[in-house]
């Protein structure tokens, strides 16, 4: 806990507002003022939100595996959505990243019981949506949750992301969106991520969950932008943004959100 609250304390010393205020690239400063500080409620957040209200009340006890750390363990649909699932803040800028830049070859590494599956799939029916989990009843608690909520463009994967990715992968032309939400360890994601960077292109737009959820995930990351292929950055505290726009100089951000 002490080093949770000293890597957050060492991260907003370093941030600026979220505002855009002397942002002075047209490609960053869209992306803050029409994405990050977008405000209008699309149709499916209350709907969402409901269900995830819904499945915070439940205290019924599972079990599930979980291939990241190994920690298999009995758990319930409120502790994994206390734990696991990214605040709606995160899950509706996920939704807005998507619609801004019309994602429709999208990855989910991480689907958890499918909260965040279902705002990424939901911006448009035509888009190709799939997602992994290694654990098969959040998988089937995610299935149920895209079934009540009407959403039928997600492919499913149940296996561990070291044995399919590069399988998966290879069924794409090109990847738009990729979030990484799965072995938060450096070694893991730095693999995953070396894998699915052979299929951007200049609109591509991958996100990392938890890049400061320990000292080794703040590494992997400020080790990822420095790669060259990597052209803008923005830093939250509870994940991080990369684009892979070759016509614009490389640029870094640290935004409070």
């Amino acid at each position: 806990m002490v080093s949770d609250i000293f890597r957050y304390l060492k991260f907003i010393m370093h941030t600026r507002n979220h505002k855009g205020h002397g942002v002075h690239s047209p490609f960053s400063f869209d992306f803050i003022t029409n994405v990050m500080n977008e405000t209008a409620p699309f149709y499916i957040f209350s709907k969402i939100e409901y269900q995830r209200n819904s499945l915070a009340q439940d205290t019924t006890e599972f079990f599930i595996t979980d291939l990241g750390t190994g920690n298999d363990r009995t758990t319930s649909l409120k502790e994994l959505i206390k734990r696991e699932v990214k605040p709606r803040k995160y899950g509706q800028l996920l939704f807005r990243i998507v619609n801004h830049y019309q994602s429709k070859n999208i990855l989910e590494l991480g689907t958890s019981i499918g909260i965040t599956t279902a705002y990424l799939a939901s911006v448009d029916s035509r888009a190709k949506c799939s997602t992994i989990e290694g654990c098969k009843t959040k998988q089937q608690i995610a299935k149920s949750l895209h079934k009540d909520l009407k959403i039928n463009n997600i492919k499913y994967i149940c296996d561990n992301i070291d044995n399919c990715l590069e399988d998966i992968v290879k069924e794409y032309e090109y990847l738009d969106f990729v979030y990484f939400d799965a072995n938060h360890t450096q070694e893991a994601t730095k693999r995953y991520y070396d894998i699915c960077v052979t299929k951007i292109h200049d609109k591509s737009v991958f996100v990392f969950d938890d890049i400061h959820w320990s000292n080794d995930m703040e590494i992997f990351w400020n080790e990822l932008i420095k790669d060259e292929r990597i052209k803008v950055s923005f830093e939250l505290y509870g994940m991080g943004i990369v684009f892979f726009n070759s016509r614009i100089p490389k640029q870094q951000y640290k935004l409070y959100f």
